[in-house]
């Protein structure tokens, strides 16, 4: 009889044959996660559900933090300067009382607008001191160890803040910021100024952003939209996807479609891939 050969550990034969419980799982958890890429990676439609959150530079909030700090250490004391702050409080006094005539406040505005104008002519950095002394007021009366509220250097300010989900004692850093960026826009408008004057990119990118994405106490209009296309232009992160969402919900299926397709481009995110194949088989 032939003699039959010896098989041991160390042949091909018995390693491909052998296989340790360990390896077995190992193996099993491999293909189980092939699978799952494969699956997660295979284009599907996804209708989406909302614009990303608001995220900004916190490197970029303190240098803007710093700059108004300084800024406000150089208020002119003269008589153009103490001229601009009785229109800017008169204007305070009169939103937190019952109102005013229309000829009342047109006459404010005019004084207002000529008062500005005589401070850019003077000296274009008293304007912006002034804004932000108005910016370290408005922090030392909301702040945690602030006094109580003051109507001439607020307003109604905080109702208008309860529009869009915010109130004068946020606490989160991002959320703060928003506020505090709201409050220089309403100082610009009362300056008879662009809303957005001389915003940094961060400001920018919380003043159109938090309309954008998070102002869900108004219904997805065109007016939020040109928002999300304002946040986008300033830098906003997510501003394209931002842009498709609240197209998607306004009914601009293909619109949406194409923002979505960009940003698919831009970050390589199959998410957006699969928004942007739900909104094409939209009407």
């Amino acid at each position: 009889m032939q003699n039959e050969p010896v098989q041991n550990e160390s042949t091909p034969q018995s390693r491909a044959t052998k296989i340790s419980p360990a390896g077995a799982k190992l193996t099993v958890v491999a293909v189980a996660t092939g699978c799952a890429f494969a699956l997660i990676s295979l284009p599907r439609p996804v209708l989406p559900s909302g614009p990303p959150p608001l995220r900004l530079s916190r490197h970029a909030i303190q240098i803007v933090i710093r700059a108004d700090q300084s800024l406000a250490s150089r208020v002119p004391s003269d008589a153009l300067a103490e001229q601009f702050r009785s229109h800017y409080f008169a204007q305070g006094q009169a939103e937190a009382s019952s109102g005013e005539t229309r000829a009342q406040f047109d006459a404010r505005r005019r004084a207002l607008t000529k008062a500005v104008k005589r401070l850019h002519e003077h000296d274009r950095e008293a304007v912006m001191a002034l804004r932000a002394e108005a910016v370290q007021h408005f922090e030392q009366l909301t702040g945690s160890n602030g006094h109580r509220r003051s109507e001439r250097w607020l307003g109604s300010f905080s109702t208008v803040l309860e529009r869009y989900n915010l109130s004068l004692r946020e606490t989160s850093e991002l959320r703060r910021f928003v506020v505090r960026t709201l409050f220089k826009a309403r100082w610009n408008a009362i300056a008879t100024l662009e809303l957005t004057d001389t915003f940094e990119p961060v400001e920018e990118q919380a003043y159109w952003g938090w309309l954008a994405l998070h102002g869900d106490n108004a219904s997805p209009s065109q007016r939020r939209l040109d928002a999300a296309h304002a946040f986008r232009s300033s830098g906003g992160y997510g501003g394209l996807e931002a842009e498709g969402a609240l197209a998607a919900a306004l009914g601009r299926h293909a619109w949406a479609a194409t923002r979505y397709h960009e940003a698919h481009t831009h970050t390589g995110n199959l998410r957006l891939r699969n928004h942007a194949l739900a909104c094409l088989a939209l009407p």
